[in-house]
């Protein structure tokens, strides 16, 4: 399920199309950010995807495995590993087949690690999540007769579907929480209370800075212009969050607070998505070709940096601090 050399899956490219729909439905301030600085500025042709990142519980079949499997199938293949333990977090990244890496963004996928949690958080999530844990196990195709393997994988196969459906769909996976549930995770764990009401649609995509024509300046440019027009940035370790080797640049919008509709039919204010902005300088062996415009999206800095991902998940945090503050969540 590759796709061509030169083109992506037409199906994967059809899910990641109606990502970014239900992703953009939800997040104003991307909108607003696309309008005003690509379609008003430097054109919306120059909107490149530099990843796409999405949030998971970590309990069986549900984390970050589950939507891995369904980028494996694709074409993907799986790289670093990174640990949180601050927040309880693990992530990884995914890399598209070397060949798309200009039609293709890289997945960041990171899951929270349940077990860590205490025993209220868990019994919350788990209360959530069990419910679809076992209807998957006893709906999987052969699942009262066939072998232990066979059932085994039959579910692995169920659980991956149900996962990467929410992404695509933004649809929920686990019935509406209440409001009591989101407003308990929250004092806990801001990433478990955002996975609760947001499910696994996107967290947020990245765009690539380094790949606009026409752009005069680096991303410190970018983020400046960013900040004169009005949008908010995420100052988490200072505005701009750079690598030790300099090579990869990033910095974020704070999170929008949109409504949600719990249990009950009771609206109220929760954290919702944002938008990363990345500069990937070109790999030292490659920086000759930059200046003779031959360097390929490959042959720059790759992959992601754990302090820098540490401070740009802040972006929710931020916006739910804020909100608190403001009374309104």
């Amino acid at each position: 399920m590759t796709g061509t050399a030169q083109e992506p899956n037409r199906l994967l490219k059809a899910s990641l199309d109606n990502i970014l729909s239900s992703y953009l439905a939800c997040t104003p301030s991307a909108r607003q950010v696309i309008d005003r600085v690509y379609t008003q500025g430097y054109g919306k042709d120059q909107l490149f995807h530099d990843h796409f990142a999405f949030r998971t519980f970590g309990v069986p079949g549900l984390g970050l495995d589950s939507l891995g499997s369904a980028l494996e199938a694709f074409g993907y293949t799986r790289q670093d590993y990174y640990s949180f333990p601050r927040t309880h977090l693990l992530a990884a990244w995914y890399a598209p087949p070397r060949e798309l890496y200009t039609t293709l963004p890289r997945m960041f996928v990171s899951q929270l690690q349940v077990e860590k949690l205490s025993p209220a958080a868990q019994a919350i999530i788990l209360s959530y999540t069990a419910d679809l844990a076992d209807s998957l196990s006893s709906s999987s195709p052969g699942s009262s007769s066939s072998s232990s393997s066979g059932s085994s994988s039959s579910s692995s196969f169920a659980a991956t579907l149900s996962a990467w459906t929410g992404a695509v769909t933004g649809v929920l996976p686990w019935r509406t929480p209440s409001r009591e549930d989101y407003l308990a995770l929250l004092q806990e764990s801001e990433y478990g209370a955002w996975v609760l009401v947001n499910g696994y649609r996107l967290n947020h995509t990245a765009l690539s800075v380094h790949n606009i024509a026409g752009h005069s300046g680096d991303i410190y440019a970018f983020a400046n212009d960013l900040v004169m027009k009005g949008f908010k940035l995420n100052e988490e370790g200072g505005l701009m969050k750079v690598s030790p080797d300099s090579g990869l640049l990033q910095c974020s919008t704070v999170a929008d607070v949109m409504d949600f509709t719990f249990a009950g039919a009771e609206v109220h204010p929760v954290v919702g998505a944002y938008m990363e902005f990345v500069e990937r300088k070109p790999q030292p062996q490659h920086a000759h070709l930059a200046a003779a415009g031959q360097l390929q999206e490959h042959q720059r800095r790759d992959g992601f940096e754990a302090a820098s991902a540490k401070d740009i998940f802040a972006s929710t945090t931020l916006a739910a601090a804020a909100a608190q503050k403001q009374g309104i969540l």
